[in-house]
């Protein structure tokens, strides 16, 4: 009976920490926050990681909508302390960390690349870099935003290329010595000097940050 009681007594300090996860870490003191993980065992802790997850994952919005700005949370020194006191060296807390981060250059890709200005990529690609991983999702639209503008140039070049589809453009992209041979390629076309200091300049940081590892937005673990 006593066991019966122990679990149940457990499954409720694990509810109550759950939920004090979701409804209050946001806006507690640190002090506040030391001293409840200081009362809470290891479950309780996960618990209450699971809580604020999903509060996270409340104030993003549905995968695809939102704003980036709806992030601006994570960013203040204080959130980035507390979230240094409960993480510690647990991978699963580091996993998490790691989801926050992916989803956060996922949503700048989203409605930034998606526009495919070249200015747009610049500055994805350099959120990329800092952070060193690129989501799926981020990926693909980079990469067919890289393919599509560089099709339209060879298109559109005073002299005619044998290189016709979208296919060719990504093996050029993204095959060995691949901004040497566009820089190349866009010489001969006679490309406008506009695009040739791109090729130049930003193409190549680009397709560097279109082939980052990838990192799986819903574990935090890499694909």
């Amino acid at each position: 009976m006593m066991d019966v009681y122990k679990i149940y007594f457990q499954a409720s300090k694990e509810m109550d920490a759950m939920t004090l996860g979701n409804k209050r870490f946001i806006t507690m003191s640190r002090s506040e926050l030391k001293d409840h993980l200081s009362s809470m065992n290891k479950s309780e802790k996960n618990a209450f990681i699971d809580g604020f997850s999903d509060r996270v994952s409340e104030k993003m919005g549905a995968r695809g909508e939102g704003s980036i700005g709806n992030m601006a949370f994570l960013d203040t020194p204080n959130m980035c302390e507390k979230l240094k006191m409960v993480v510690g060296d647990d991978k699963k807390n580091d996993a998490f960390l790691d989801t926050i981060k992916a989803e956060r250059i996922m949503r700048k890709q989203f409605y930034d690349v998606a526009r495919g200005s070249r200015t747009a990529m610049k500055k994805a690609a350099e959120e990329h870099q800092k952070c060193g991983v690129i989501t799926s999702v981020a990926q693909a639209t980079l990469q067919n935003d890289l393919i599509g503008g560089l099709l339209d140039v060879i298109r559109n070049a005073p002299v005619q290329s044998s290189i016709k589809n979208a296919d060719e453009v990504g093996d050029m992209l993204f095959g060995v010595a691949g901004p040497e041979r566009i820089k190349k390629l866009l010489k001969d076309i006679k490309a406008t000097r506009a695009d040739r200091r791109w090729a130049n300049t930003e193409l190549p940081k680009i397709i560097q940050a279109a082939q980052l590892p990838v990192i799986n937005e819903t574990t935090g673990g890499f694909d």
